[in-house]
């Protein structure tokens, strides 16, 4: 798909069991696991890694059912004692989409919630344009720094 045609992927419903279609004045979460995406009281930038998987990175709605879906997710996530729940960390959508590089969005977000949790939705790296002249290591290291940038409301598990 082309730039405008992944941008126009955010103006309609991607689940039959999504609350609406997600708006700039929402705010989301991703849920960070210590010790590979926290430790030292530092969140690393490993935890926005999935930004550029073809299923996007998981985020929760918090103005939709977000304690119940934080519980499965956690639940569904935490399989061993390795991979311990630290907390969330919370972004206003309008700041992302607010990302722009070389007049390109950097991401958009989609709207994915499960029959278990209404509150889901994906960001998704739009592959920017090869003519910014950075290689591909560097980019995608650019990249999640900026999306870190933005996800800057830190909860933790007292």
């Amino acid at each position: 798909m082309d730039y405008e045609e992944l941008l126009n992927l955010e103006t309609f419903s991607h689940s039959k069991f999504s609350p609406c279609i997600i708006s700039d004045d929402e705010k989301i979460a991703r849920v960070i696991f210590s010790p590979k995406q926290y430790s030292d009281g530092e969140i690393h930038e490993t935890a926005f890694t999935q930004i550029f998987s073809l299923n996007g990175m998981s985020v929760l709605r918090l103005n939709y059912s977000f304690q119940d879906s934080l519980i499965k997710t956690i639940k569904s996530l935490q399989k061993d004692d390795k991979n311990q729940y630290a907390g969330y960390v919370c972004a206003n959508i309008e700041d992302i989409r607010k990302i722009i590089i070389d007049d390109f969005r950097v991401f958009y977000i989609l709207d994915t919630a499960r029959e278990d949790r209404v509150g889901h939705a994906d960001i998704f790296s739009i592959r920017l344009p090869v003519e910014m002249g950075l290689s591909k290591k560097i980019l995608t290291k650019y990249i999640r720094h900026k999306i870190a940038e933005v996800f800057n409301e830190l909860t933790l598990v007292k």
